[in-house]
């Protein structure tokens, strides 16, 4: 029997009854539904929690410190860089063994204890960090400094008293959760000159100033680093050579080594993380990451999505007995059916595809609507769970919402509800196999012909 005459045969025995093969059909749609939902709220949460740990740091980074009286140096670098599966180092230059302040050339705003940090001009650029307004310190010119977002509201009016000398910047957090744009701060950072000074605390007598440029205003990026919004970021270079000719003018001795506060190791691969993280502590340094704290949260999320998807299974196979139970009516109602086809020569494998088929395009039809339908109640359900911060949007701002919102409460990907389909065409045919096998070698053809 060729496929078109398959085809056509399977559809005309299951419009033969409509009203069963309707039922059948709204079996494995509420099936698929609920798996497809189920799953759904899982894939959301999942969602909702990388977003999380994406706030509070890269998951690829691993964070390393010196230990016990051990510094890190650039023949720690080296080694480091020498890891298998590890794709950067970015070093951090602390200044918190001297006392420096910045202020404007003026000397009316002043910051008495910026967080001023040394990162190399190309770590920079390596690890992605992004300006909000200007470009990124050049290591050409050593003056340059990079402002963090907030960094300039730090700074307190000289002229002010005590109490009245700074800027809330904290002002622009609504109390109803919302955020506006923060208020001007005293001074236009891109265009004020600012000064460092460099004391060992008795500013009258031991004290350097150095001229700084503006190069940029760093954009807020919690992931990277929370405090870089409020640093003072200048190249490593520079600000050590800043540090040691200080020092050399008063007799401080110096090392002469540069050694870092803090390295940050890039992997390759999230997945490699565990592994660079393990190299790392067995060449004696002291780390962190956000591992440890990725596992749990996935080990969480992966449990709660396997329940939601076990709920959903059990609607699915209620369903898949619905097929059973109407492919094997059919058989018994199409008996005799069955055995003239028998006499008249069809091969037994025929009868078994033409069943097979049957139950297949149950699932697949049964498949597709309950895809397209879990689609749609996935957006009413996000709709009504974000519908207070929804109102008043313009609608391209609710469409964009609703596709990409890390608060949707149902997410289903394409993958998901393609593999719906599949998975309901596969139920479909395991339902339906007992019942084809059963009419295609239990049913001998001369009783069947006999059968009223």
């Amino acid at each position: 029997m060729r496929a078109t005459d398959l085809i056509r045969t399977c559809l005309n025995n299951l419009f033969r009854h409509k009203g069963r093969t309707i039922l059948t059909i709204v079996g494995v749609v509420v099936g698929c539904c609920s798996v497809v939902l189920m799953i759904s709220f899982g894939v959301a949460m999942k969602i909702s929690m990388q977003e999380m740990l994406n706030e509070m740091g890269d998951l690829s980074v691993v964070e390393v410190r010196p230990k016990g009286n051990k510094k890190l140096y650039d023949s720690d670098i080296k080694q480091i860089k020498a890891i298998a599966n590890v794709e950067g180092v970015m070093s951090e230059f602390s200044t918190s063994d001297l006392d420096i302040t910045v202020r404007t050339a003026d000397g009316r705003y002043l910051n008495k204890w910026p967080n001023v940090i040394g990162y190399y001009a190309d770590d920079l650029k390596e690890f992605d960090y992004k300006v909000y307004e200007g470009k990124l310190i050049s290591k050409a010119k050593k003056n340059s400094v990079d402002l963090g977002r907030y960094s300039v509201y730090d700074f307190t009016d000289t002229m002010r008293p005590e109490g009245y000398n700074m800027i809330d910047i904290y002002s622009m957090y609504n109390d109803d959760g919302t955020t506006s744009e923060p208020p001007d701060p005293y001074f236009d950072p891109m265009n004020t000159k600012l000064v460092l000074t460099i004391s060992d605390g008795d500013s009258k007598t031991r004290k350097k100033e150095y001229d700084l440029e503006v190069a940029g205003i760093m954009e807020e990026d919690n992931s990277k680093n929370f405090m870089l919004s409020y640093s003072i970021i200048m190249d490593t270079s520079a600000l050590n050579e800043m540090i040691n000719e200080f020092k050399r003018e008063y007799g401080i001795s110096t090392t002469g080594r540069m050694n870092y506060s803090l390295l940050r190791v890039k992997a390759d691969d999230i997945a490699n993380v565990p592994t660079v993280d393990n190299a790392l502590k067995s060449m004696g340094y002291e780390t962190s990451s956000m591992e440890s704290i990725r596992k749990n949260i996935e080990k969480d999320a992966n449990q709660k999505q396997l329940m939601f998807a076990g709920l959903g299974v059990i609607s699915l196979f209620v369903a898949a007995l619905g097929i059973m139970n109407t492919m094997i009516m059919a058989i018994s109602e199409r008996t005799r059916e069955i055995g003239v086809m028998k006499a008249l020569g069809c091969f037994v494998g025929d009868i078994r595809k033409m069943f097979l088929l049957e139950a297949a395009f149950i699932g697949l039809i049964g498949g597709i609507v309950g895809s397209v339908g879990s689609v749609l109640l996935s957006y009413v359900i996000n709709y009504v769970a974000l519908r207070s911060t929804l109102e008043g949007q313009p609608w391209e701002e609710i469409k964009n919402t609703l596709l990409t919102s890390s608060s949707r409460i149902s997410v289903v990907p394409w993958q998901l509800a393609l593999g719906a389909v599949v998975f309901s065409v596969f139920v479909g045919i395991a339902s339906g196999y007992y019942p084809a096998n059963r009419a295609a070698t239990k049913i001998s053809a001369l009783e069947a012909i006999k059968t009223e």
